[in-house]
Formats: structure tokens, C-alpha cells, sequence
């Protein structure tokens, strides 16, 4: 996971910094506002917020962050309605949206000019301002969390019994959704889902006392084949409810979000699944995200599904359980050495030494092209502020000549090769031999990103590839070229590129997206 946030944030860096400027931003001056409805007394958000604390203090801005002791919806909706008086201007906020409450206090901050980033509830924040959201679909999560159960009961009864246990008592839209997508799973399967629901802040005594009814009848038959616990704090009521009823043998458990501790439960059978939407990468990313904006006043996407971040929902059952640093340093937040700037070494996990992690860059078609050298600076920028070498030792970011892709494969394939390959590479796709490097990177083990170029071709799929970081380029010259037509003064385009790049994945789809707005208006492309 953490070669994978590395490389996603290297490349995420490289389309936001400018050389020229990063010396002279401030950026402890920047402050990134996060307001959640987590507690304190929940390790999802626990582990939350050791991230986000990680991500502030990689690029040096400012974290204003605090859990709760209990979650009140007024309470939080004030909080977020005070952000058009304490953060407009001054900071860049990053909300959870569990209940309607929250989601009309964030319209009413984006409307007043706030800066709002959504994160983990509320997926996807559709209609209320918001500059990004980073977290899961939750009804998709349900519906993985069905098909993980009836995996799990093999030949299940074809009226299969499932609940979903909320543990959070109705009052968190998210959960709500989970039941609605598991719901829907399990009906399609030809079973029925059953919603049941106790206050988890009144402690784990009171959450089993609460569920032994709900899990077998007076007279002691189980009422259900599969409980679902609505988050990872869920489990242990359910698992004692089960066993206080003598319904351990009949009724197996799943159950949303991940820890540790739920790894272990994954694989010693207390539980059959988890269903992750990854808290430590969700924080982490919509932190990094909300601070490239608040230092280089940069939002990073274009609105709408554009800037949607998903982190899961991934399930993890005995089939595919992490592996580790990824498992075994979870609830420690991947604790960085003391050596790191930012870093904090906690007890059962061996720090990470991010100095030693190695990412690398490669770009065909820019030796010559200043543009790319903000990329390099920015790339160079981003590893300096979370302690990583981006292959200094190796020429930094690797580049060549436009149309050069057999150098650039060669580079490629350089890297990944040997016995020490690097850690990740951020790398533009724009001819098949690059597709066929990147490929043998993944199958090295290597952490692979993709940006600027190849996000919309399928000619040559990557499987394994981490994340794109780029433009939806035929959707954009669409756009562009609906605007030259739109202001009267074109009667005839034509798509002029580089003849170098002519039969590159983006510039070919740049010139069908012209194609696409003007239709007859095009008179053909131009190579230059």
C-alpha cells in the first residue's frame, strides 16, 4: 500500500507544483481543515487520522483535525456551517457526509466559497460543490459483501437468511447504503436480508446483550445463515451473540472495514470476509489532495465523476488476505522511521525507512519540451517532501526523445530489471513498447502509475496498473473544440500535431474527441 500511495502521490505532485514557485510557497501557512463524525473510540478512525496527520506533515502544511468522543449531527453540521467563517480563504476543508445534515451544511459552505473535499461517507457527493471525493461506493460494497457471503456458505439454502447488523444505529446514510447494496445481492441470489440495528457507543457488553435476540429465537434456533456487521467494531458483538446462542456452528460472519486484528480473524475463520474501503489510504489521499490545493491553489480534477478517487471496496477473505508490511503495519499507520521528517515509530510494527524507497519516472517525447521539465522539478519536489529518492541515483526522471519509445522501453525495462528494481514508477504510456515494459514492471512487483498519457486506450491494457493521474483526452478536445465552433469563428477544424505523436494513444484520442464536437465541420488532421 504504500508504494502504491507513493507513486499515486509522486505523480499527483507532478501535475501540481511548478518549479518556479515551490521555493517560495509557504507552505506551513496552509492549513487543511478535516471534520469528520468519527470517535476516538473506533479504530477505523483511529487509524484515519494517523494518516491524515502523515499527509499534512509530508508536504509541510498545516493539519487542524480532532475525533470525537460522541458523534452528534448537529454538532457537526455547526462545525461545518462555521467553515464559511473560519476557512474561507484561509484554509481547505475535507468533510465525511454521514446524514443529510452534514450534506446541506457542505452546499451551504461551497455556495459561501469554501474549498470542501469529501471523504469515506457519502460517496459521491453529487450536487453539493464539492472539489473532489476520495472513498468507497458503499451500495457496491454491499453488493461484494452479498457475493462474499454466498462464496462463503458454499451451497448455501436457496432462501438464504442474511442480517446486517448497524452498529451505528441508523444514523450513518453509509451504512444504510451497505444494507441497501447487500440487500439488493442477496435477493438477486434468491435469499432475503434482514436489517437490525444497536448503539455502538454504548460499549461491547451492551452491543451482545443487545444482539442475542436478534440472532437465534426464545427457543433457540438461529434465525440467520450469514450476519453482516455493518463496520469492523461490529464483529466481536456479533461473534459472542453467535456463541452465548450455541450459533457459532450455523451461522457464519462478514463484516465491513478492516483492521489488523480483522486480518487475523479473516484468517483464523472467526470471520469469513472483510470488506475494506482502506481508512488509511482514504485519509491519506483526500489530505494530500486538499494540501496541493491549499499550497498551489490547484484542484486536482475537473469536477463530477472527474474527480472521484475510489479506495475500495476490496475483500478480503481467506483467498486474499494482505500481505506483509501492508497487514502487519495497518494499525500503526505504516509508521515511519524517526529518521523521517513527520515520522513516529509505535510499538509491533517495523518503521519504514522511506528514504529507501525508490520511485523513478518515465517520459518519451520530452527531452526538448520545457513543459517537462515542471514535471521533473515537480516529481523531484513531491519525493523530497515525503522522504523518497525518485532514482537520483539513476538520472531522476528518465527522458527522451519525442517518437523515442525504444530508448524510453529500454529505460523501463532497466529499472524493474536486475536485481533491484525500483520501488514504483510513474511512467507515460504512448506506444506499445512502453505498454509491454510497464507490464513486466507489474509482473516484478513493482508499484506502476500511469499519467498524462494512455488513460483512454485499450488497445494495450496494463492489468495490475495502480492509478492514471491525467486528462480524459477525448472528452477534453470534445469540449474544446465545441467551444471554437460555439463562438462562430470556425468553419473548418483541424487537429495539428506533432508528426512524432501521430499515432500516440492521447493524440489520437484528442483528434477524435475534435472529430466527435465538429463532425462535418472536420476537414482532416494536420502533422507538423
Amino acid at each position: 500500500m504504500l508504494a502504491r500511495l507513493v507513486a499515486s502521490a509522486v505523480a499527483l505532485g507532478a501535475a501540481a507544483a511548478t518549479s518556479d514557485c515551490s521555493s517560495c510557497v509557504e507552505r506551513g501557512d496552509s492549513v487543511v481543515k478535516v471534520i469528520t463524525h468519527g470517535v476516538w473510540s473506533n479504530t477505523f478512525w483511529t487509524l484515519f487520522r494517523a494518516a491524515a496527520v502523515q499527509a499534512a506533515a509530508d508536504p509541510g502544511v498545516a493539519l487542524d483535525m480532532e475525533l470525537r468522543e460522541t458523534w452528534d449531527s448537529d454538532v457537526m453540521a455547526a462545525e461545518i456551517d462555521g467553515l464559511a467563517r473560519t476557512c474561507l480563504g484561509k484554509c481547505v476543508a475535507v468533510v465525511t457526509l454521514p446524514d443529510a445534515a452534514a450534506r446541506a451544511a457542505v452546499a451551504r459552505a461551497t455556495a459561501a466559497g469554501v474549498v470542501v473535499y469529501g471523504v469515506n461517507s457519502g460517496y459521491p457527493g453529487a450536487g453539493l460543490g464539492l472539489s473532489g471525493f476520495v472513498g468507497a461506493n458503499e451500495t457496491e460494497a454491499g453488493l461484494a459483501a452479498a457475493a462474499a457471503a454466498y462464496d462463503a456458505m458454499g451451497n448455501a439454502p436457496a432462501a438464504a437468511r442474511v442480517a446486517f447488523v448497524d452498529h451505528e444505529n441508523g444514523t450513518n446514510a453509509g451504512l444504510l447504503e451497505r444494507f441497501a447494496g447487500l440487500a439488493r445481492g442477496v435477493a438477486a441470489r434468491g435469499g432475503a436480508a434482514t436489517y437490525a440495528a444497536y448503539d455502538g457507543a454504548r460499549g461491547a457488553a451492551r452491543a451482545t446483550t443487545a444482539l442475542v435476540d436478534v440472532v437465534a429465537d426464545a427457543a433457540g434456533t438461529c434465525a440467520f445463515d450469514f450476519v453482516v456487521g455493518g463496520g469492523v467494531d461490529a464483529a466481536a458483538p456479533i461473534v459472542a451473540a453467535l456463541a452465548y446462542r450455541g450459533c457459532s456452528a450455523a451461522t457464519a460472519v462478514g463484516h465491513f472495514d478492516a483492521t489488523e486484528a480483522a486480518f487475523d480473524d479473516v484468517e483464523g475463520g472467526v470471520v469469513a470476509f472483510a470488506v475494506s474501503q482502506q481508512a488509511w489510504a482514504q485519509a491519506y489521499f483526500a489530505t494530500y489532495l486538499a494540501a496541493i490545493h491549499a499550497f498551489a491553489g490547484l484542484p486536482v480534477g475537473g469536477g463530477g465523476d472527474r474527480s472521484l478517487f475510489p479506495t475500495g471496496p476490496l475483500v478480503a477473505d481467506a483467498a486474499a488476505l494482505p500481505t506483509g508490511r501492508a497487514r502487519e503495519c495497518l494499525d500503526d499507520s505504516y509508521a515511519t522511521c524517526a529518521e523521517d521528517r513527520g515520522g513516529t515509530v509505535m510499538d509491533g510494527c517495523a518503521c519504514v525507512n522511506r528514504s529507501r524507497v525508490v520511485v523513478a519516472g518515465v517520459v518519451p517525447g520530452a527531452a526538448t519540451d520545457g513543459w517537462w521539465d515542471l514535471v521533473a522539478d515537480a516529481a523531484a519536489d513531491a519525493a523530497s517532501a515525503s522522504d523518497l529518492g525518485v532514482s537520483l541515483a539513476r538520472g531522476g526522471v528518465t527522458r527522451t526523445e519525442a517518437g523515442d519509445f525504444e530508448n524510453a522501453s529500454r529505460a523501463t525495462f532497466e529499472l524493474c530489471g536486475g536485481p533491484d528494481p525500483v520501488d514504483g514508477l510513474f511512467v507515460k504510456l504512448s506506444s506499445e513498447l512502453l505498454y509491454n515494459a510497464t507490464r513486466f514492471c507489474v509482473e516484478r512487483g513493482v508499484a506502476v502509475a500511469s499519467f498524462n498519457s494512455g488513460f483512454e486506450s485499450g488497445a494495450f491494457p496494463v492489468p495490475g496498473l495502480l492509478h492514471h493521474v491525467g486528462l480524459p483526452e477525448r472528452e477534453t478536445a470534445r469540449d474544446a473544440a465545441a467551444h471554437v465552433l460555439a463562438a462562430g469563428g470556425a468553419a473548418r477544424l483541424y487537429c495539428v500535431v506533432e508528426a512524432a505523436d501521430r499515432d500516440t494513444p492521447n493524440m489520437v484520442a484528442r483528434c477524435a474527441g475534435v472529430a466527435d464536437a465538429a463532425g462535418a465541420a472536420v476537414a482532416g488532421f494536420r502533422f507538423r
